[in-house]
């Protein structure tokens, strides 16, 4: 496994879903664009690259589905 340094991320769930596929976190500071919300660091690797890219693949089939199931109920907005 080679490392190329290390990886922000930017959302708590994304971080807790690589810790429980188990990817050790490395740091955690305040995210100074956003002062609420913190940046996690990870290693930099092939493999969390592609966990990242299931991650979003499996986010946005749940996002399709739940938009085709308010088409069928006639759902126009979710709050």
């Amino acid at each position: 496994m080679q490392t190329n340094g290390t990886m922000p991320v930017y959302t708590m769930r994304l971080a807790g879903y690589l810790m429980t596929r188990g990817f050790v976190l490395l740091d955690m500071k305040p995210n100074y664009r956003y002062p609420e919300r913190n940046v996690f660091y990870f290693c930099d690797t092939a493999e969390i690259k592609q966990t990242i890219k299931d991650y979003n693949n499996e986010r946005m089939m749940i996002t399709a589905n739940v938009n085709a199931k308010d088409r069928q109920l006639g759902i126009t907005l979710r709050y």
